[in-house]
């Protein structure tokens, strides 16, 4: 397992230095989001492998993904509201076209601080180190793992196919859970963040173990990602429409804080267009909330839960090595 973990960190923290230049560059937002993407795998790497791995050793690594992951989603999330926001404009007759230039500016604004502090911190020393360090680290075998033999002679299971498939039941079963809770009357929105959380942890695991689970995963893989691909969208909503609501009530793009928020108390924001905007994404918002149980059935139906146990059956079922027969004296 420690050296799986460091297969699937090698290979993501290849894909996040291919897109570092295209980040600083800055002409394509798809070389940021690809360079996030990587960062956020290998931060869930670690915590699908972590019981296997030295938490001493891998803190730091831990630490340096998670400053990354901060410094790329706070333009990557500018970037995402944007691209739904030019959607919505794009639809919108050329006469209104203009509704929507006071949000737009805030946002262009608050993106641009965003990317200085990005490329400071790219090209700053602390993340030099970091990508030195984590370097090091996966090209050294054996590094960080934990020994599988007790000091009292107990053995731990450190082999893929003996820790995967209580690992899949596990992600799966958090994923399940949330069955009876969203299906109460009007959840609260968050419950579909925690879900989302969950079962980003169920689709990487599968990801990350597909070349042992074989072709037969493909299947439980595209519908992981659709459950996350709908409830990004909602989340999506939910941010925006936060957003939209702040700019109605403070003319800013967040909500100011302290003294500043009690001085424009009393202020009115005067801009039906952003009003129209938000009722848009509330709208979409209530379509997807509607539309979850028809996404959800494909985790939670039958289809979903024999092609698990097809695959977790087809590990299992592989003889375990025995034990060497201890020399006959002659």
């Amino acid at each position: 397992m420690a050296e799986a973990a460091r297969k699937t960190l090698r290979f993501h923290y290849r894909r996040m230095l291919d897109h570092e230049a295209g980040t600083r560059l800055g002409d394509d937002a798809e070389e940021l989001h690809d360079m996030r993407v990587a960062t956020r795998r290998m931060r869930a790497a670690f915590r699908v492998f972590g019981a296997h791995l030295d938490p001493a050793v891998v803190r730091p690594h831990i630490s340096g993904l998670r400053r990354t992951g901060r410094a790329l989603g706070a333009v990557r999330d500018l970037d995402v509201i944007d691209e739904k926001t030019q959607a919505y404009l794009a639809a919108l007759p050329d006469e209104r076209r203009a509704e929507l230039d006071p949000l737009v500016d805030a946002w262009r604004a608050e993106r641009g601080a965003a990317r200085e502090r990005l490329l400071t911190f790219l090209g700053g020393d602390r993340f030099a180190r970091f990508k030195d360090e984590f370097g090091v680290f996966l090209d050294t075998p054996g590094a960080g793992a934990l020994p599988h033999l007790l000091p009292d002679g107990e053995a731990l299971p450190d082999l893929v196919r003996h820790v995967l498939p209580a690992a899949l039941y596990e992600r799966a079963a958090a994923v399940w859970a949330y069955g009876g809770p969203l299906a109460e009357p009007d959840p609260p929105l968050t419950r579909f963040h925690r879900l989302r959380i969950a079962g980003k942890f169920l689709r990487y695991t599968l990801e990350f173990f597909e070349e042992a689970l074989g072709p037969d995963a493909r299947p439980l893989i595209r519908s992981t990602k659709r459950l996350q691909d709908h409830l990004g969208d909602l989340q999506d909503a939910v941010v925006a429409c936060q957003i939209l609501r702040d700019f109605l009530t403070w003319g800013t793009w967040s909500a100011p804080a302290g003294r500043k928020a009690q001085s424009r108390a009393g202020a009115v924001v005067v801009a039906p267009g952003v009003a129209a905007y938000l009722a848009f994404r509330q709208d979409e918002l209530q379509k997807l909330v509607a539309t979850f149980p028809e996404t959800w059935h494909q985790i939670a139906g039958l289809e979903f839960s024999e092609g698990l146990a097809a695959i977790v059956g087809k590990m299992t079922a592989r003889p375990a090595s025995r034990p060497r027969r201890p020399p006959t004296s002659g």
